[in-house]
């Protein structure tokens, strides 16, 4: 049995390089899952393998993989790589591996006083006012550690309900969790117990809608990773609300690259094969804009003579405009550079002027005051004019990538045509 993710990579940036060893933030921001639920994606590829195969698993979470397999398995999740699962103690062992390593601790002594004042019978959920005080005090989290420590533990909670088949009890999973996340056996308890409902902790005497839990609301959500830029032109689908949600996953994926783009750019790495990527996601965005559309207002398709849907002028003009897009990034990171070059000259010039250090007449004053006015005056001139190049050169550009796009459109239009 084996699992793997069907997304294109995203490429780590130079200062991106890992997702292990970061707190819970910035391994989000390493590896975010773009659906918007701010967890690692790895670690929810490695949850979603365990909830559909292996919470059964006997010895799941106490068997330890090799750990040339896990160093091999944390290695290919730093590089943003798919993973590939052969049986469920290889994610189990990833995910105590990330915890292990986080920098600090989720939960701080706090946590542990609050705990200390519940008198509650622990074998069933909280009916004190520790719960509140306990659940206000986790939503003031950083909203990564808060979905961390929800998922880690409600997925606890899924283990121990097959404890008959995997033999992972409340108090062998409780003993693992304490020593991973670095909490008293009490608090690992009373998380257990109240983080939400589980049969395991369940009061029949009281209906589970009328317990408080701490994660209220949350629940394990298969992670579905973008499709691939190539395969939603044939996607076959016409539901409204699959449509946007798969279009906001595009578009997160969209602001990734752009980042990334920019990161690359400014440390002077090669962006060529990330660009690429990005224009395929934007041609997906717009695919997937025009069948949203298509779903709230159905009209006739309209249909290339081959059967295959006509590319729109607007996929064109869109390729064009990115294209322009980034020749005037290209532009404005060589106009930083000459900035900063002629910064550096005038400092070089003050110092030297600083240096000679002679005594002037106020004559001489004068005329060197009058001489910077005048250069001055030049050199608000030439600003006025670079501005006004500056906007003619933008607006004929514009215009250009529109007359490509229409080119392109015509070329298309003549490729179908000479097929028939």
């Amino acid at each position: 049995m084996f699992f793997f993710s069907n997304n294109e990579n995203l490429q780590r940036t130079p200062f991106c390089e890992r997702v292990f060893g970061l707190i819970p933030r910035e391994a989000v921001q390493a590896d975010p899952s773009l659906d918007g639920i701010p967890i690692p994606a790895f670690f929810r590829t490695s949850i979603d393998f365990i909830e559909s195969n292996a919470l059964d698993l006997e010895g799941i979470y106490r068997v330890s993989s090799p750990k040339s397999r896990l160093d091999e398995l944390e290695k290919r999740a730093n590089e943003g790589q798919s993973l590939r699962f052969f049986d469920g103690h290889e994610p189990a062992g990833l995910i105590k591996r990330f915890l292990r390593q986080l920098p600090r601790c989720l939960l701080t002594g706090e946590f542990e006083s609050i705990v200390d004042a519940c008198h509650c019978d622990w074998k069933h959920p909280c009916r004190c006012e520790v719960v509140n005080l306990m659940k206000e005090k986790l939503k003031a989290l950083p909203k990564e550690d808060y979905f961390l420590l929800g998922y880690t533990i409600i997925h606890a909670q899924h283990i121990i309900d097959k404890e008959s088949s995997n033999k992972m009890s409340v108090h062998a999973l409780g003993l693992l969790l304490q020593t991973v996340l670095e909490m008293s056996r009490k608090l690992v308890c009373y998380l257990l117990v109240n983080a939400a409902p589980a049969s395991f902790c369940e009061n029949r005497d009281i209906p589970a809608d009328q317990n408080n839990y701490l994660f209220d609301g949350m629940r394990i959500a298969p992670y579905v990773r973008p499709k691939p830029a190539s395969q939603i032109e044939d996607w076959k689908c016409d539901d409204g609300p699959m449509i946007e949600e798969e279009l906001k996953k595009q578009q997160a994926l969209l602001n990734v690259l752009h980042q990334q783009i920019t990161i690359r750019r400014e440390s002077g790495h090669e962006t060529k094969h990330l660009e690429d990527q990005l224009w395929g996601v934007q041609t997906a965005i717009t695919a997937l804009k025009r069948r949203f559309k298509a779903s709230s207002e159905p009209v006739p398709p309209i249909k290339a003579a081959d059967g295959g849907t006509r590319p729109c002028r607007e996929m064109f003009e869109e390729k064009q405009l990115m294209a322009t897009k980034s020749q005037l990034r290209e532009e404005l990171m060589e106009e930083r550079r000459n900035i900063a070059r002629c910064l550096w000259k005038l400092e070089m010039a003050d110092e030297d002027w600083k240096s000679l250090n002679r005594p002037r007449s106020q004559q001489n004053k004068s005329a060197i005051e009058r001489e910077i006015d005048e250069w001055k005056e030049k050199c608000e001139l030439e600003e006025a004019a670079r501005e006004a190049l500056v906007d003619e050169l933008v607006r004929l550009r514009t215009e250009c990538s529109v007359l490509r796009a229409l080119i392109e459109i015509q070329l298309h239009s003549k490729n179908i045509c000479a097929r028939f």
